[in-house]
């Protein structure tokens, strides 16, 4: 199945959108723990947790990037903490990686076509395992769940409404489905802004993200994280036509000075106006998503006691993604 990637000005306005009332967020200082010991850092320049050194052991620079199409049933070090990611050769799920890799981690990453040349040489990506598999081909990769902290999916694209339906919902559904007969506990989703007008170009695209929400949170409960960013910034790589290489774009420029908007009262209030919501709500860093993307996979993240008495996943919106990455862990 083929997909049409869309420009990113269109990304940028697009991100997400429907036409329902936000979920009820639970209150904020149940959400998560954070570290108040700081951060230490390791000769090679990875932060370590102080209060969970024994659970992460640091990465060390001889771990090599490898892939493993088959017998991968058994690789995860039971020493450390582990993670599947998948979307990982995308530009949200790699900063997961990184982000895991870096938090020392044991990471595997599943992807229709393991990574690509850039992945493979990025150090920040060493020792991470690429497995080749389709979400919506579990037999292929289930096995390798299993025994894992939790699992995080960045899948999603851009393309026809039933080919959004497909990539943005099914196809996630399928991994959740998965993940959950192989008695995965923690299952962390990056959807996207839930806006008020919904476009009818993305209906497609809106409704997948709904679906996967929906069956997340029946699975999984509080063990259901689910992300809904605006506009994620960073440096980002695009590929150039014709010439096999990539560049990347620093959407940061654009990003931070919105986010920086965003924080005024009157934007929080335009921010609620069905239209002017694309402009106003908040954008996030890409490192704020990894960030909250690895601490709500491996338990880092805690559900209120409502939540967890009403089976209800957890819903991060962009400004609560901001306000939790930045506290998280400190470089």
């Amino acid at each position: 199945m083929s997909m049409i990637r869309a420009p990113i000005f269109q990304q940028f306005f697009v991100s997400q959108c429907a036409a329902v009332p936000p979920r009820i967020i639970f209150p904020r200082c149940n959400w998560y723990t954070t570290y108040p010991g700081g951060a230490s850092t390791t000769a090679d320049g990875i932060a370590e947790n102080p209060l969970k050194k024994q659970m992460h052991p640091p990465h060390t620079a001889s771990h090599t990037v490898m892939e493993e199409k088959t017998k991968y049933q058994h690789f995860m070090d039971v020493s450390s903490k582990s993670v599947v990611i998948f979307g990982g050769n995308g530009y949200v799920g790699s900063a997961c990686a990184r982000e895991a890799v870096r938090r020392g981690l044991s990471v595997a990453v599943i992807s229709r076509r393991g990574p690509n040349s850039g992945l493979r040489q990025d150090p920040r990506l060493a020792g991470v395992r690429w497995i080749q598999g389709d979400a919506l081909k579990p037999d292929t990769w289930k096995t390798l769940v299993k025994g894992v902290n939790g699992v995080i999916s960045t899948i999603g694209s851009f393309g026809s409404n039933e080919q959004m339906r497909i990539s943005c919902g099914e196809t996630n559904v399928s991994a959740a489905r998965a993940c959950k007969e192989q008695n995965v506990e923690r299952f962390v989703f990056v959807s996207a802004h839930m806006y008020k007008l919904q476009l009818p170009f993305l209906q497609g695209y809106v409704e997948g993200k709904q679906k996967a929400e929906r069956i997340i949170e029946e699975l999984y409960g509080s063990g259901g994280i689910i992300l809904r960013p605006g506009f994620i910034y960073g440096s980002r790589p695009t590929p150039i036509p014709y010439l096999n290489t990539h560049a990347n774009i620093p959407l940061q420029l654009l990003g931070r000075p919105l986010e920086l908007m965003a924080s005024t009262s009157i934007s929080r209030s335009l921010a609620n106006v069905p239209g002017l919501e694309y402009l106003f709500v908040s954008p996030v860093s890409v490192e704020d998503v990894a960030r909250c993307c690895v601490a709500g996979a491996i338990e880092d993240i805690e559900p209120s006691a409502d939540a967890q008495e009403q089976h209800r996943a957890i819903i991060l919106e962009s400004e609560d993604i901001s306000r939790l990455g930045r506290s998280i862990i400190v470089e």
